[in-house]
C-alpha cells in the first residue's frame, strides 16, 4: 500500500512507517558501567569497544515484552604484546567456520602511529570469551597511510574485511581462516573525500551469484566550503576487482551522515544515520545509489553516537541505536511494508478487491492464477467503472525482468484502488521503484509492456514518458481499449500506444499471450505443456498431411464406394500412405467408359507397384530383425559359458 497512507494510519509514538520501511521500538537494552566509542553486531552478537581499550561481549536476548538483557556478557581489558603499547581504534565481527565460528578484527595503532589489523577468535559458552591474536597484518605500503575504518562482508564464501585509508583495500583470512592476508583488489579514496572517512557498509549482491561479489558503501567529510560538506560514495567489489561508482551523493552540514548500515536481511537496503549539530537531533534514512534521500525513515530529537544492525533470535531485523546521554541503548526492529502487494486495512472493503475476490491491487502472475472468468472480464470493459491492466517487464534480450528480492519474473495483473484513488498507471510506477531498488541499471534496460482496459489519460502517459525521459526504462509498449473521450496523444519510437477492441482484451485476460502477440509462449499464457503439445501435435498433422499423395480417382456415388489402404514403408519413417475411397460408376458414353478406364488401370498400376514395394522393404526388415535375434541367442548362450567380453563384442559384430 502507498507509504504515505501507511503512515497517516499507523504512525505512534513508538511506530513509524516511511520509505517501504516499519520502525519500532521494542525495548531498551541496558549497558551498565561500559561507554562505548564503537559497537557493532554479528546477528545477535553484540561487541563494544571503549576508551580505556575494553572490549564487551554478549548476546542480545529478549526475557518478553520490552525487557532485554546482554547475555554470556563479559569484559575483556585489551592489550597487545608484552612492552607492546597498544590504541584500539575500531573492530569488526567476521563469520569464520574454520576457527569455530566468529572472530574479531581490530583496528589498532602502534605507539610510533603505524596502524595494523589483528584477528582474535570469540569462543562460545555460558560467556563469551576472547581467545588470543592469531594472526596480524601491517604492511603500510598495502593498507595505505592512515587506516581509519575496518568492516566485514559477512556474506564471502572467505572471511573478508575491507579497510580505508586513502586507499580502500580487501583483506581474506585465508588458509582455513588462520592467516590475514590482502588481496589484489584495491581503489583510490576520491580526492575530495580524503579529508576524512566517517563510516564504511558493505551491500552484498542480491540473488544467487555465480561468484560471490558486493558494493562497499563510504561516507566521508568533503574539502568542500560550500554547502557539500559531506558525501557517500559506492564502490564495486568483484572477485580480486575493485572500482569507484562515481554514484556519489552528497549532503549539507545539517546532515552528517556518521553511520552507515547494511541491512542483513535486504541486501540491497543501506541506511544513513544522519546528525543534526545545530539542534541536536538525528535522522535515519534508506539511502540508494545516485539518488539523494527523500523522508527519513526515523526522527529522533537526541543525537545518536553509535548504531549498529542484525538480526534477533526470531530472525527480526534489529537496529541497536546508542546515546551517550543514556545508560542503555535502544532497540527497534525494522520491517518491509508489501506496498500494493498487499492489502492495507483502508482497502478492506475497497469494491474491486471485493468484486475480483483478490488479496491484494497487484498480484504476481507467476505465483498467483491470474486469470478472470469471463462474467468477471465483462465488468471491466466499455463503460465500467473498474480499471484493470496486465504488466510484463521484458530485458534486452526478450526474457523477463528478474525481481532481485523473490527471483520470479516481473509479471503483474494490477487493479485500480478506488478506494484512494490509485490508477494501475500510479501502482505500477510505484511497484517498480520498490522492486527494483538499486538495481537501477538493469531496469534501465528493459522494455515494459502494459494492457488496460481504458483509454490511459495524458496525465498517465507523461508519468510513464517522465520514466523514459530520465532513463529509467528503455522503451514502454502500450495496449488500450479505446473508450469515451478519444484518442491519447501520439506515442514515439520508444512509447509504442495502440488500441484494441474490447473482445480481444477479454481474450487476453483468459488464455492469449498478449505480451507476445502469440507469435511464441509468453508472459500470460496457458499451460505450457498444453501449448507445446498442442504445436507438436499441429506440427505432426501438417507433416503427415504434406505426405499424402492427392488421388487422382475420379469420385463416385457411395452406394458404390470402396477402399483401399496402401503402406509405404521406406527406409526412414515406415509411415502409412492412406488412399481416397474409390469406386466405379456406370458409363453412358462408351468412350468416357473407355478413358475411364484406362485411368483406372493406371491407379491400379500406381498401387500394385506401391504394394510390392512395401512387402519387399517388410520382408527386409523381417531378415534383419530375424538375424539380430540370433545374434542375441548366440551371445546369451556364450554367456552362460563363462566367455570373456571381448569374445563376445567381436562375435556379434561378426555375426
Amino acid at each position: 500500500m502507498s507509504d504515505t497512507v501507511s503512515l497517516n494510519s499507523n504512525q505512534s509514538a513508538d511506530v513509524s512507517a516511511l520509505g517501504g520501511i516499519v520502525v519500532e521500538e521494542v525495548g531498551q537494552l541496558p549497558i551498565l558501567e561500559f561507554v562505548p566509542k564503537k559497537l557493532v553486531l554479528l546477528n545477535y552478537t553484540f561487541a563494544a569497544l571503549n576508551e580505556e581499550g575494553r572490549l564487551l561481549l554478549g548476546e542480545i536476548r529478549t526475557r518478553g515484552g520490552d525487557d532485554w538483557t546482554l547475555a554470556a556478557r563479559s569484559i575483556t581489558q585489551l592489550s597487545g604484546k608484552p612492552g607492546e603499547d597498544r590504541k584500539y581504534l575500531d573492530l569488526a565481527l567476521v563469520p569464520n567456520v574454520h576457527q569455530g565460528g566468529t572472530s574479531i578484527v581490530f583496528l589498532v595503532e602502534k605507539k610510533n602511529k603505524e596502524r595494523l589489523i589483528t584477528a582474535h577468535n570469540i569462543k562460545h559458552g555460558k560467556i563469551l570469551t576472547l581467545e588470543d591474536e592469531f594472526t596480524s597484518y601491517d604492511k603500510v605500503n598495502v593498507l595505505g597511510k592512515g587506516v581509519s575504518h575496518i568492516t566485514a562482508d559477512v556474506s564471502a564464501p572467505e572471511p573478508t574485511v575491507f579497510s580505508v585509508s586513502t586507499l580502500l583495500r580487501k583483506l581474506r583470512l585465508e588458509d582455513g581462516g588462520s592467516t590475514l592476508k590482502p588481496t589484489p583488489a584495491r581503489a583510490q579514496v576520491p580526492a575530495e573525500g580524503q579529508d576524512g572517512t566517517l563510516s564504511m557498509a558493505i551491500q552484498p549482491a542480491a540473488g544467487m551469484q555465480k561468484h560471490h561479489h558486493s558494493t562497499v558503501v563510504i561516507s566521508f567529510r568533503t574539502k568542500s566550503a560550500t554547502k557539500n560538506k559531506f558525501m557517500i560514495e559506492w564502490y564495486q567489489s568483484r572477485k580480486d576487482e575493485m572500482s569507484c561508482l562515481k554514484s556519489a551523493i552528497k549532503f549539507g552540514e545539517d546532515c552528517e551522515p556518521h553511520i552507515l548500515l547494511s541491512d542483513p536481511k535486504d541486501t540491497r537496503t543501506v541506511y544513513a544515520v544522519c546528525r543534526n549539530h545545530s539542534n541536536s537531533s538525528t535522522n535515519i534514512f534508506k539511502i540508494i545509489k545516485g539518488k539523494k534521500p527523500d523522508d527519513p525513515i526515523l526522527s529522533l530529537n537526541y543525537d545518536v553516537d553509535m548504531a549498529a544492525m542484525g538480526m534477533s533470535a526470531d530472525q527480526n531485523v534489529t537496529l541497536l541505536l546508542y546515546s551517550v546521554q543514556h545508560d542503555s541503548a535502544r532497540i527497534y526492529f525494522l520491517s518491509k511494508t508489501d506496498g500494493f502487494r498487499g492489502k492495507h486495512p483502508i482497502c478492506v472493503h475497497c469494491p474491486p478487491l471485493e468484486l475480483f475476490s483478490s488479496p491484494s491491487h497487484i498480484i504476481s502472475c507467476v505465483t498467483h492464477r491470474w486469470q478472470l472468468p469471463a462474467s468477471l472480464v465483462d465488468k471491466c470493459v466499455g463503460s465500467a467503472p473498474y480499471q484493470l491492466a496486465l504488466v510484463t517487464l521484458v530485458d534486452s534480450n526478450g526474457r523477463y525482468a528478474i525481481e532481485p528480492e523473490t527471483g520470479h519474473g516481473y509479471r503483474l495483473r494490477i487493479l485500480g484502488c478506488d478506494t484512494q484513488g490509485f490508477t494501475p498507471e500510479s501502482i505500477l510506477l510505484e511497484d517498480l521503484e520498490r522492486t527494483f531498488e538499486n538495481a537501477e541499471d538493469k531496469l534501465a534496460h528493459c522494455t515494459l509492456k502494459i494492457c488496460i482496459n481504458q483509454t490511459p489519460c495524458n496525465d498517465r502517459l507523461s508519468q510513464l514518458s517522465a520514466w523514459l525521459m530520465s532513463g529509467r526504462l528503455a522503451a514502454i509498449e502500450m495496449q488500450f481499449v479505446k473508450t469515451l473521450g478519444g484518442l491519447p496523444s501520439q506515442g514515439s519510437d520508444r512509447f509504442t500506444i495502440k488500441p484494441i477492441s474490447p473482445e480481444r482484451f477479454r481474450s487476453y485476460m483468459t488464455d492469449m499471450d498478449w505480451s507476445q502477440m502469440n507469435q511464441k509462449q509468453g508472459t500470460f499464457t496457458l499451460d505450457s505443456s498444453n501449448s507445446s503439445t498442442h504445436s507438436e501435435m499441429s506440427a505432426s498433422i501438417n507433416r503427415s498431411l504434406s505426405k499424402i499423395p492427392v488421388s487422382r480417382i475420379p469420385s463416385a456415388t457411395p452406394s458404390l464406394s470402396g477402399s483401399h489402404h496402401g503402406v509405404d514403408a521406406n527406409g526412414d519413417n515406415g509411415h502409412l500412405l492412406s488412399y481416397h475411397n474409390a469406386s466405379i460408376g456406370d458409363r453412358t458414353d462408351s468412350r468416357n467408359e473407355g478413358e475411364d478406364s484406362s485411368i483406372m488401370r493406371e491407379q491400379i498400376d500406381q498401387l500394385s507397384s506401391s504394394l510390392s514395394q512395401a512387402l519387399r522393404e517388410n520382408s527386409n526388415l523381417t531378415n534383419n530383425l530375424s538375424t539380430m535375434q540370433r545374434a542375441l541367442d548366440s551371445m546369451r548362450q556364450r554367456v552362460g559359458n563363462g566367455t570373456p567380453n571381448s569374445t563376445l563384442s567381436s562375435s556379434f559384430m561378426t555375426d
